[in-house]
């Protein structure tokens, strides 16, 4: 997609690795991808910058949440200095930053660790 800045998938989105490479992804985290790891081919630190032009949700800004909300269906935050981060498959939220560990502010029963992906 690093030339198209489209993918086929709307759930999906355009992540830019490199000047050499992007790739239409669920999510991206930035730095070395386990899957590169494994392969033992083209290990390099993914920017994860958004580099697409794939339309955002017909209802974005009428779907748009705020960082108390579940933004991982809609992807799309009230705050435009915000990302959508990725905690586990059921849960993401809006922040400015992520970092991967367990949040004190979660609740107790939630306390687990973000994977901080940008979905």
């Amino acid at each position: 997609c690093l030339n198209t800045k489209c993918c086929k998938d709307p759930k999906q989105r355009c992540f830019k690795k490199n000047d050499h490479w992007a790739q239409c992804r669920d999510s991206c985290k930035p730095g070395i991808d386990e899957h590169d790891r494994k392969m033992g081919k083209h290990v390099g630190n993914w920017s994860c910058e958004k580099f697409d032009d794939t339309p955002l949700p017909a209802n974005c800004s009428k779907d748009a949440v705020d960082s108390a909300e579940n933004c991982l269906t809609t992807r799309c935050c009230m705050n435009p200095n915000s990302k959508c981060f990725k905690k586990d498959d059921g849960w993401a939220a809006c922040n400015e930053t992520c970092t991967e560990a367990i949040w004190d502010k979660d609740p107790a029963e939630h306390r687990r660790k973000w994977t901080c992906d940008i979905v």
